[in-house]
């Protein structure tokens, strides 16, 4: 079988400055929460869903190229693709997360056997930002264990992951994470890591004695969400014990996330602008170019063509999220010469994608 030719992707191009106006194309990955049906009879739950859409210029409108069934993100060895996969053992359901080069098929790591015959319950895996080298994820779990020490487990957790690592499979996705005081804060700086743990310490002065006993010390997570058009950060005091579980704490964090994780995150038009031309919005975003506006508004995604630094009265098209709890996790950016060799890219992917959806195990 005869695979089709990635194209090499480098970042630099999705941060040109303004030299190709009204020619830019938007990548944008969206994930929302849907009944996972194993077959017509077997319910696994809710599980996120997740899609891709290119969209760029054709004939002179914007358009959707395509719209692909996974997540789909350039790096500078080329396109990956990152993807879900719900399974169910018994009453036992887990979902497993991959991210391989978008021509290879990922491998999937299966149920323990000892989880999928005593247990009663699910793993759940939320993507909650991706860019090009790192993903931001919430991981949940909760259930019940015949025969296990303490039974009724159940907690949440936020981890930032480098692609890379999730090439293979692993027993456990926690494995992956970027270590806070050592691979985050480098990444992020010392300053930066500073102000992360004296807002965290500014949460914990405000709790009484009781509470502040059963959390950790110091923050042990960090994490990325979206926020009136901006990535941002969270910070988390986990709790000391399983005891305590339920007690965890989140808190803002004031610092910018770095480049190297967001990527483009400035929004070229002001939030009250695009309120008062899309009173529901709740998230916006703009190409570097500012020809192309993105507005989320509840299920809705309106797509906007630019011109002079105004908004139309109508969008260029709209695209409507299916399931709940709809969220954009990904926006990526090209321009000039770019755009054009970025819809062949994914016309071609598209036409072809069914060829990569098996898994091997």
């Amino acid at each position: 079988m005869k695979r089709f030719q990635v194209l090499s992707v480098v970042t630099s191009f999705l941060f040109l400055p303004n030299l190709y106006a009204q020619n830019s194309g938007l990548l944008l990955g969206i994930g929302h929460k849907q009944k996972f049906m194993i077959t017509s009879e077997v319910d696994a739950g809710f599980a996120q869903r997740l899609h891709t859409l290119w969209i760029a210029p054709d004939n002179d409108s914007l358009k959707i190229i395509a719209d692909l069934p996974e997540l789909i993100t350039p790096r500078d060895s080329g396109f990956w693709r990152i993807g879900l996969k719900r399974s169910l053992y018994n009453k036992w359901a887990e979902d497993f997360i991959w991210a391989i080069p978008v021509t290879e098929k990922p491998k999937m790591q299966g149920i323990d056997v000892e989880r999928g015959e005593r247990c009663d319950g699910e793993s759940s895996i939320e993507i909650l930002f991706l860019g090009n080298d790192y993903l931001s994820i919430k991981h949940s779990e909760g259930g019940f264990c015949e025969g296990y020490l303490n039974p009724t487990f159940g907690g949440t957790n936020y981890y930032m992951i480098p692609l890379d690592c999730l090439r293979e499979p692993k027993e456990w996705v926690g494995e992956c994470a970027l270590k806070i005081e050592s691979e985050l804060k480098s990444i992020i700086g010392e300053s930066n890591y500073q102000i992360f743990l004296d807002e965290g310490e500014e949460l914990l002065s405000t709790l009484k004695d009781e509470h502040r006993i059963n959390l950790m010390s110091t923050p042990t997570e960090l994490f990325l969400f979206r926020q009136n058009g901006m990535w941002k950060f969270k910070g988390r005091y986990l709790a000391t014990n399983n005891f305590s579980r339920g007690m965890e704490r989140d808190f803002d964090v004031s610092i910018d996330p770095p480049k190297r994780f967001i990527g483009h995150d400035d929004l070229n038009l002001s939030w009250s602008l695009i309120k008062s031309r899309v009173s529901r919005a709740n998230d916006a975003f703009t190409s570097p170019a500012g020809d192309i506006l993105g507005v989320v508004s509840g299920k809705k995604v309106s797509i906007y063509q630019i011109k002079d630094g105004a908004i139309p009265k109508e969008p260029a098209l709209t695209y409507i999220m299916d399931g709940l709890y709809e969220k954009v996790v990904m926006i990526q950016w090209a321009t000039g010469t770019h755009v054009n060799r970025w819809s062949e890219f994914f016309k071609h992917l598209q036409s072809n994608f069914w060829k990569l959806q098996s898994w091997e195990w």
